[in-house]
């Protein structure tokens, strides 16, 4: 008998594996980020098709294979289609998961980081860049990575609020700052310059963001 285990979360990247089969990325709260073959998951009629949708919340029944886990269900609990039918937005999705899949390891409990990928894909209160700027400053903050605001004592209280809310904030509620100029691009910057400076590789994604400002 197949020892089979539901864990809960995001297909962050999804890639083709010969005639009908897919690898697929998952981040889930339970057990980190784990990779998972999903076979026959091109066929038309399979019932892991959804295993090609990244950015699909939901529910994994998988099982250990010898080099990988084995999906055998999917149960979608939310979708983000309509993100695909706006490129801008999409680009910044597409980072969130870069970077989630970037942090990502097997054998962590990753809630807080699947909550924040779910919060950040929903967001409609602020735009795409103060929202990535949230998202890396939280992100930096998970992985003991953030450091504290150059010279706090003299920044904008503004900036002080937002920077501090969305390091440590509850994730359902880190976005809900408001920041006016200059205070949003001095924001947006220094999370920006915190995160070059955490990661150690090439972000693909980042280069079309850079390119579309």
């Amino acid at each position: 008998m197949r020892d089979v285990t539901t864990v809960s979360g995001v297909i962050i990247s999804s890639t083709p594996i010969g005639e009908y089969d897919r690898r697929v990325v998952i981040l889930t709260r339970e057990l980190g980020k784990i990779s998972c073959f999903a076979r026959g998951g091109r066929r038309p009629t399979s019932k892991l098709i959804a295993s090609g949708r990244s950015f699909i919340f939901a529910n994994f029944n998988i099982y250990e294979g010898k080099s990988a886990y084995i999906l055998q269900d999917i149960f979608i609990v939310k979708s983000f289609d309509e993100i695909t039918k706006d490129y801008n937005t999409l680009i910044y999705v597409y980072y969130f998961a870069e970077i989630a899949e970037y942090f990502g390891r097997e054998g962590m409990n990753a809630t807080d980081s699947v909550n924040l990928l779910y919060v950040a894909f929903m967001d409609e209160k602020l735009d795409n860049d103060t929202v990535k700027a949230a998202f890396e400053i939280r992100t930096l903050a998970n992985e003991g990575l953030l450091n504290d605001i150059p010279d706090r004592a003299h920044a904008d209280r503004a900036l002080t609020n937002a920077f501090d809310k969305s390091a440590s904030d509850n994730v359902l509620t880190m976005f809900g700052f408001i920041l006016n100029e200059p205070a949003r691009t001095e924001f947006i910057k220094l999370a920006d310059k915190m995160m070059t400076e955490s990661v150690d590789r090439k972000i693909k994604s980042r280069g079309l963001l850079m390119n579309g400002n």
